[in-house]
């Protein structure tokens, strides 16, 4: 007992426990109030109507506007919409073709194409589908309904002007029921178009599997260097050797784990749609902004520093778009969203996984968000004293 009552009095014992609870806390807190409201908020997603026919696809589309739980923008060409989508900057195309009428006029199927980007967040991916086939559903109803009612009318007309006797037009009524009883009630077709496909669920799970590996070995390694940073000030080394040698190896261990990664990705037979350099340049952008982010609070703070670290964790996992679509969080994680490295982290690795438009738009962000946390970090490391830890 007495061994034990030691152990609780150590400053490192304490620091454990504070952490576990402040992991329970912080996630509990971050996730539930991040993710309350979204299926509300599912009408946030941005969806392109394409109509081509002035017919019967003018009253299709103009149901889709009415009805469809999303934001519908209709002034789209179909190229502008296609690039749109591969940006991500929209997550449905609506496409009803110039011949949707005369499809329903013949044999064959009307369809409607839904184009979907797969690389996007699951439960993003999955409404969007199952709105789609639930609309296309209701559709078939009204238009099925519409044919019954126009064709039995019609037909009814016809008979009581041809002079016919009356049980003969009886005869032809009843002929009549059982045709149309035989029509198709379901004259339209969805036709789910999956951009950027891939196959295997593993593939599905890499982007947040690298965000959540990335940060949480970033913010590992880095309470590690703080010590040995801390250390190295006590021995007497000046701070700013320090500084840029912790910076230095920051560099050199993104550049190794761009390697790393790239070739667990082709370990596992996982296909990437960009070039070699490409891929790797992009990944080593990322390691090296959530190292650089995630020291951030640790210069600041010391090893209390660790706290806003898991607050960051939990931040950027439901912000970054790998599981719910950053459009369907409310506006002050939106904005969270856009200043933290996941966000564009997760977006190359949707490109390089499933495809797109490439990933050199994602370099900035990356890039200015290093430039921001590193110039915190040296204005911390400016006003700190000599030989003194943090």
């Amino acid at each position: 007992m007495n061994t034990f009552k030691q152990l609780l009095k150590l400053p490192q014992t304490k620091a454990g426990i504070v952490t576990a609870l402040v992991f329970q806390l912080v996630f509990f807190f971050v996730w539930l109030t991040a993710y309350a409201g979204v299926q509300e908020r599912i009408t946030e997603l941005n969806v392109a109507l394409i109509n081509e026919d002035t017919q019967a696809g003018q009253m299709v589309a103009e149901q889709i506007e009415q009805h469809l739980p999303l934001t519908i923008n209709t002034s789209m060409s179909k190229d502008e919409a296609t690039e749109a989508l591969n940006n991500r900057e929209i997550q449905m195309i609506v496409h009803i073709p110039d011949n949707f009428t005369d499809m329903l006029r013949s044999d064959e199927k009307a369809e409607i194409t839904y184009s979907i980007n797969q690389a996007s967040a699951t439960v993003g991916k999955q409404a969007l589908e199952q709105i789609a086939t639930k609309f296309t559903t209701t559709v078939n109803e009204q238009v099925a309904k519409q044919q019954l009612v126009m064709g039995g009318e019609q037909l009814a007309t016809q008979l009581e002007e041809s002079g016919l006797p009356e049980q003969a037009i009886a005869a032809i009524g009843e002929e009549l029921t059982t045709s149309l009883e035989a029509v198709d009630v379901a004259p339209i077709q969805a036709n789910i178009n999956k951009i950027n496909d891939t196959e295997g669920f593993a593939a599905t799970m890499i982007p947040m599997m690298l965000v959540l590996a990335s940060f949480v070995g970033s913010m590992t390694m880095n309470m590690q260097i703080q010590i040995a940073d801390i250390t190295l000030n006590r021995q007497g080394f000046k701070k700013w050797n320090v500084f840029w040698s912790r910076q230095l190896l920051n560099v050199l261990v993104s550049a190794g784990l761009a390697f790393l990664t790239y070739g667990l990705i082709a370990l596992f037979d996982i296909q990437v749609t960009l070039p070699f350099w490409t891929v790797w340049f992009y990944q080593f952008l990322v390691f090296l902004s959530f190292l650089i982010v995630s020291q951030v609070f640790l210069i600041l703070f010391g090893p209390a520093g660790m706290m806003g670290n898991i607050v960051l964790l939990s931040m950027q996992l439901v912000t970054s778009g790998v599981i719910v679509p950053i459009a369907m969080l409310s506006t002050f994680y939106q904005t969270v969203s856009s200043l933290l490295p996941a966000t564009y982290a997760a977006d190359g690795y949707f490109t390089v996984i499933f495809g797109g438009t490439g990933v050199t738009q994602e370099f900035m962000p990356l890039i200015l968000i290093m430039a921001v946390a590193l110039l915190i970090c040296i204005g911390r490391v400016a006003i700190k004293k000599t030989n003194k830890s943090y």
